[in-house]
């Protein structure tokens, strides 16, 4: 089963960057397909990163796909 990929926005604002940047979101590169955009939103996972937020507190965050695999 694929996921289902999109952008959420709530009053303008693009909540998917909003979650990346809290360090609430992990970004599924291999759904972005413009090559600027996967940039920016990779950059502020980055950011996040650099700056412990979120599921970056962890010293070894496990990436989403790989947790479920586990979980089965």
């Amino acid at each position: 089963m694929g996921a289902a990929w999109g952008v959420i926005y709530r009053y303008r604002k693009n909540m998917n960057e909003e979650m990346v940047k809290r360090g609430a979101a992990w970004v599924y590169e291999e759904y972005i397909k413009d090559k600027k955009h996967l940039h920016y939103m990779m950059s502020l996972q980055d950011k996040a990163k650099k700056q412990k937020k979120g599921l970056w507190k962890n010293s070894r965050p496990m990436r989403p796909s790989v947790y479920r695999k586990q979980r089965k």
